[in-house]
């Protein structure tokens, strides 16, 4: 909106407040707009829709527009001030309207407070070592073995089992002779030879 009104008072600390005025033009164009949008789709008795009379609707919709628009205008030019100012929240600012009167300017005040500026000198006197990093082949060989684990698929075979399978077994585990809880289970999936189950 270039004819946006923006002034920016510095105050205590890290706050600051921003004043802003909407011009009265700018107002009158988005209510035109709403009240046209309402006209075509509003329904009164004793009148077709899209056939409302003007200062009808703007009787029985108008406040109810003028918040709209100023709850619109209110959030789009905050935003647009603060772009245009190069400031930067560091929350929701405080908002203090004035008393709105129709046909004149919309004005407010936003509250803020701002992230602390920090001037960084002598970054060029700083020395970064990279480290270096060596990578033996037993580690790469290792890690590709674990990859192809984890991703790896499983197949039926007809052969007794080997180390490494994958087993889908029942089991009853017992001390003493009694099934202790816990002990079990039934189409229990294990990998042969990784310590999964106690040894027989």
């Amino acid at each position: 909106m270039n004819d946006l009104n923006i002034t920016v008072t510095e105050k205590r600390g890290l706050k600051k407040e921003i004043r802003i005025s909407v011009p009265f033009s700018a107002i009158e164009d988005k209510k035109t707009r709403r009240f046209t949008q309402i006209a075509k789709t509003a329904k009164l008795p004793g009148f077709r829709p899209g056939k409302i009379p003007d200062k009808i609707i703007h009787q029985k919709y108008g406040d109810q527009v003028i918040q709209e628009v100023l709850s619109d205008l209110l959030d789009s030019t905050y935003i647009e001030s603060i772009r245009e100012k190069n400031l930067k929240p560091a929350g929701p600012p405080e908002v203090k309207i004035d008393e709105y009167v129709d046909g004149k300017d919309f004005t407010y005040t936003a509250t803020i407070e701002v992230y602390p500026e920090f001037e960084l000198n002598g970054l060029e006197k700083i020395s970064v070592e990279k480290p270096k990093v060596e990578i033996a082949q037993k580690d790469i060989n290792s890690m590709i073995e674990n990859l192809q684990k984890q991703r790896g698929t499983w197949n039926p075979v007809e052969r007794p089992s080997e180390k490494d399978d994958q087993l889908l077994v029942d089991f009853e585990g017992k001390i003493d002779g009694e099934v202790f809880e816990g002990g079990v289970a039934k189409d229990f999936v294990m990998t042969l030879g990784n310590g999964q189950m106690l040894p027989e």
